[in-house]
């Protein structure tokens, strides 16, 4: 790779619309590898990081955390907006999709992962860019990840040309996720409850209020505070945790097992956040090698739709579920 411009984490945090915590790359170089413009990203994030980014972690087991597999897709995405040399800090950069994630392996903290984006595509604004996360143990993940990079602000999103989701739970149930702080962060918890259980039918609904004090919102963004996409993608793994905690108490359902579908995130008004088409997420419920948890494996697409402010809620509506 021929490196034409080394970015330091100041640097980046001139570039982009995000600070705090929501850095997620300790250097990005811009490049080119083969007449094709690429990012290289490089981040090491400790158990004790002095910067607060191990928010963004879990525990696998006692004693390993690792970082949550959805944020791979935010430290990859900080390369695909350095590496278009044309980010304007007044200006926020849409990540509108991801596609084809696939994790290979854990990302534990106190390694140094490298990432590489390769851009694929790059008309109107919008770019697409093939990605990677790699550590000295091999391949984390692979993705393609879709941007939109505005010339202006663009104007808030008129409800009519919103897409509408045509969904109405039915007898709705509350059984509220226990978020337990051995496993992660309380505000790392992207739903909040079961609404909803029918398996005959393939359907899981959940729900989940972004707090007004959570603390990534403070970079994300400085001045109009929104729920991060990566944090959108990853409620579907979180309610997915919510299901199996339940089937466990009320089923005894333990063991490692895989839950496939699509989901929806809505809008109290209808009003639809995104689409995700495909997942897979990987659950352990009382096995020898982790705790009880959740995580997203495989993912074929999402599409970010809309925005979350702080106090609003939404259904996490998942279909065409498959326990096995």
């Amino acid at each position: 790779m021929r490196a034409i411009k080394i970015f330091s984490r100041e640097d980046i945090e001139c570039i982009v619309p995000h600070r705090f915590e929501n850095v997620l790359a300790d250097s990005v170089t811009m490049g080119e590898l083969d007449g094709v413009r690429v990012g290289l990203i490089e981040l090491l994030i400790h158990d004790d990081d002095q910067r607060g980014r191990a928010i963004f972690s879990k525990h696998k087991t006692l004693n390993q955390s690792v970082v949550l597999p959805a944020v791979f897709l935010e430290i990859l995405a900080l390369g695909a907006i350095v590496c278009t040399d044309r980010p304007h800090p007044d200006l926020p950069v849409f990540f509108t999709g991801i596609s084809r994630f696939v994790k290979h392996q854990d990302f534990c903290l106190g390694e140094t992962a490298k990432g590489l984006v390769k851009k694929v595509k790059d008309k109107a604004g919008f770019i697409v860019c093939d990605a990677e996360l790699s550590s000295e143990r091999g391949l984390i993940c692979t993705a393609t990840l879709m941007a939109f990079f505005p010339s202006f602000m663009p104007k808030k999103i008129e409800k009519n040309a919103r897409k509408m989701s045509e969904f109405d739970c039915p007898k709705p149930i509350y059984y509220p996720l226990k978020k337990w702080p051995t496993l992660k962060s309380p505000f790392m918890y992207m739903c909040d409850a079961l609404r909803y259980v029918n398996l005959n039918e393939g359907i899981v609904v959940g729900d989940y209020t972004s707090p007004e004090n959570h603390p990534l919102i403070k970079g994300h963004f400085p001045g109009n505070p929104i729920l991060m996409g990566v944090l959108q993608w990853m409620s579907v793994e979180d309610l997915v945790l919510a299901l199996a905690t339940y089937l466990k108490e009320t089923e005894g359902k333990v063991g490692r097992y895989v839950v496939r579908g699509d989901a929806e995130l809505i809008h109290d008004d209808g009003g639809v956040v995104a689409d995700i088409k495909g997942f897979q997420v990987q659950v352990w419920m009382s096995t020898d090698d982790c705790l009880d948890q959740a995580e997203l494996i495989a993912t074929e697409k999402v599409s970010f739709r809309d925005s979350v402010k702080p106090s609003q809620t939404i259904s996490i509506v998942c279909r065409h579920l498959v326990i096995g």
